[in-house]
């Protein structure tokens, strides 16, 4: 198993700059978008790792998955910013309090710790270390020890989680 690790982060490492490079191609020039891609393909190579056959060369089948993966994002860009109402500065468009972040949170704090509650010791490290402390994953790798591309995965992991748990409403007063 540990060998199969370091066979991924390998691998991850080795394919990371061709992959983003061509993400980027892809996503018309946002290099954040294609950085998040990168982390899905990362995420389907970890999924499919034992079924691929890594003493081949895999980058063909890995830009196959990143341009599904970009064509997915693209989709997805799209229909979020054609639902997006802009609202005139400042306000909330009806005359009400002004946009801020406590017109969204005003318990903050009390959020923060229901979603670090549900959470495991080490993701809760990782979260906090992450989200509250705004360490970056440079940081965060020499502290943790970990690997910059199992980093990228877990937290990815982390926020889909807690995304989904605030869109379901788990986390209202």
């Amino acid at each position: 198993m540990a060998t199969d690790l370091l066979k991924f982060e390998a691998a991850a490492r080795k394919y990371q700059s061709a992959v983003v490079r061509y993400c980027y191609g892809r996503l018309g020039g946002d290099g954040e978008l294609a950085l998040e891609v990168f982390d899905d393909v990362l995420e389907v190579l970890y999924k499919k790792w034992d079924r691929i056959d890594t003493d081949s060369d895999i980058l063909p089948w890995l830009l196959r998955v990143a341009d599904n993966l970009s064509k997915n994002a693209l989709r997805r860009k799209r229909k979020y910013y054609s639902n997006v109402v802009p609202l005139p500065d400042g306000s909330d468009g009806g005359g009400g309090p002004a946009v801020t972040d406590e017109y969204f949170l005003p318990d903050e704090d009390e959020t923060v710790g229901r979603i670090e509650k549900d959470l495991s010791d080490a993701d809760r490290a990782l979260f906090r270390a992450r989200f509250i402390e705004k360490k970056t994953l440079k940081e965060m790798e020499s502290s943790t020890g970990l690997p910059y591309s199992t980093l990228r995965i877990r937290l990815k992991k982390i926020e889909t989680t807690v995304r989904e748990r605030i869109e379901r409403g788990e986390y209202r007063g």
